[in-house]
């Protein structure tokens, strides 16, 4: 299980990615191409129920910073 410091890594700069670039983007092929665009984090793991939802939080706060720009 990653420690959560390396979650809201992950999830902040995925959804600065999903939101900012396209496919004309190498940073956002390769995330799609990983599979990294659906996945929970970069590797397969069970973030347990707090992860899960700190994780969707760290998704809502990074997608919030990107409209707002």
């Amino acid at each position: 299980m990653p420690p959560l410091i390396y979650l809201w890594f992950f999830r902040m700069g995925r959804t600065k990615i999903r939101l900012e670039l396209d496919d004309s983007s190498r940073d956002f092929t390769y995330y799609r191409d990983k599979g990294w665009l659906e996945s929970d984090f970069y590797y397969p793991t069970d973030l347990g129920v707090l992860k899960k939802g700190a994780g969707k939080i760290f998704d809502s706060v990074s997608a919030s910073m990107v409209r707002h720009r």
